[in-house]
């Protein structure tokens, strides 16, 4: 895939060529963005939005360069707000990963009360092995303070959560607090298989795969292991004959198409092997057909319960979207995100940017890729709605409201979840930030990152 580029060449355009500019000073920001320019020109989906190269200005910083190169059709949100799915990023800082990254180890939902400046914080899961996990915090503890100090976003309500020194978290325990104590934050790696089980509720055995991430292991594309650890899991529920199965996406904003396919190749029976599984096309119109996978575990189901929220983006809605010609999906939880478009990363051995452009469509086998808004819910359900402020049993719990709710619509029994006392609080408010954010992905991932 890698390619070698020869800047010299696109300085003989002529005044005609889109690609054309007058003469220049050959500065660093002039041959950083000409080298930006050529990737976009050759390879972002809406190439033939980009503007001349007579508007373009060359001389200034690489960022705002890339970005003066985008369109509309990128992202979400309006021309004074907008959103855009493509990005780009200096190499010698790389936020975006997916694996590794230093955090004290557990995922929020930060919350505004209306009227209040202050801020309180749910916890959502906690990871094993973290200072969150032996400072005992644990799903659903209401962090109202920290080191003494509110959670307002002017003193960074948004991110002291998540990483730095040794800190005191005041957890609500009706109307006083509990101090946990947390020591500084660390290098977690983020295994994306948060819970693999399987009940036996009466006569049926139901399958239940919470997956927060499609990164195949933790040192980056070429390593397997997380996709090897979810082969392992999908061959212990192949050899129980499960009668259900419950995919849990509610925190998943997506990642690599190859742990896509590998998932949903397993989801589908083994008769069905080989077959196309769905496509991607490009500015070309270009296809890049994928297949269901052979030689990996299956299940043989005819629905599937899939688990949702606004954070579901990305490789999950491909995942939804190529399995819905084969069997029955069922959506529970809130509309998804909307993102089906893909990216690739195109890197420098000169120049230390990175460049994560949207550069293809992503289909399923019947051509579909209807989900640009989103894919509706079939069924309401939502965590963290001020309504539904319900105790947040442990992932994998039977109480815990998504899963209790999926398995009443099975009708595989139906636990009733009781009410949260809230007291010292007067109304938890509405919902304004989620730490799992950060790590979607802009797009379904195509491929690693190579050099051009």
């Amino acid at each position: 895939m890698a390619t070698s580029l020869v800047l010299g060449s696109l300085l003989g355009c002529t005044p005609n060529d889109p690609m054309y500019t007058p003469d220049e000073p050959q500065g660093e920001s002039y041959k950083v963005n000409k080298w930006i320019e050529e990737v976009m020109r050759k390879n972002y989906l809406w190439n033939n939005g980009i503007p001349s190269a007579k508007e373009l200005d060359y001389t200034g910083e690489p960022t705002p360069f890339f970005y003066s190169l985008l369109s509309d059709k990128d992202g979400k949100g309006s021309s004074s707000e907008h959103y855009y799915y493509s990005y780009i990023e200096s190499t010698k800082a790389i936020t975006k990963a997916l694996h590794t990254e230093d955090s004290y180890g557990f995922e929020f939902v930060l919350y505004r009360v209306d009227g209040k400046i202050n801020n309180y914080a749910k916890v959502i899961y906690v990871a094993p092995n973290t200072p969150a996990a032996v400072g005992g915090l644990k799903r659903g503890d209401l962090i109202v303070s920290y080191n003494g100090g509110e959670l307002i976003k002017a003193n960074g309500g948004y991110t002291v959560l998540q990483q730095g020194d040794a800190i005191q978290l005041d957890i609500a325990v009706g109307e006083r607090t509990r101090p946990v104590k947390l020591a500084q934050s660390l290098p977690i790696e983020d295994n994306p298989i948060l819970v693999d089980t399987v009940y036996q509720i009466e006569n049926k055995k139901i399958g239940y795969f919470m997956y927060n991430h499609f990164t195949t292991g933790p040192d980056g594309f070429s390593d397997k292991t997380y996709d090897d650890q979810m082969k392992a899991s999908f061959s212990d529920f192949a050899t129980q004959q499960l009668d259900e199965f419950i995919l849990d996406f509610r925190y998943n904003g997506g990642g690599y198409l190859s742990s896509a396919i590998l998932l949903s190749s397993m989801l589908l029976p083994s008769d069905l092997g080989g077959k196309v599984l769905g496509l991607s096309t490009d500015n070309k119109g270009e296809e890049d057909v994928f297949h269901v996978l052979k030689s990996v575990p299956h299940l043989n189901i005819r629905t599937l319960y899939v688990l949702v929220s606004q954070s579901s983006a990305s490789a999950s809605e491909a995942v939804i979207n190529n399995l819905s010609p084969f069997m029955n999906v069922v959506l529970i939880g809130e509309k998804t995100e909307g993102k089906n478009v893909g990216s690739i990363s195109f890197t420098s051995e000169e120049y230390p940017w990175m460049l994560q452009p949207i550069t293809s469509k992503i289909y399923n086998s019947k051509r579909e890729s209807n989900y640009a808004n989103g894919f509706d819910a079939d069924i309401d359900s939502d965590e963290f709605n001020e309504r539904a402020h319900v105790d947040f049993y442990p992932l994998g719990d039977i109480r815990e409201m998504m899963l209790n709710q999926t398995l009443a619509i099975i009708n595989a029994g139906n636990i009733k979840v009781e009410k949260i006392s809230t007291k010292g609080i007067d109304k938890l408010g509405s919902p304004i930030y989620n730490s799992f954010s950060r790590k979607q992905s802009n797009g379904v991932i195509l491929d690693e990152i190579f050099f051009e």
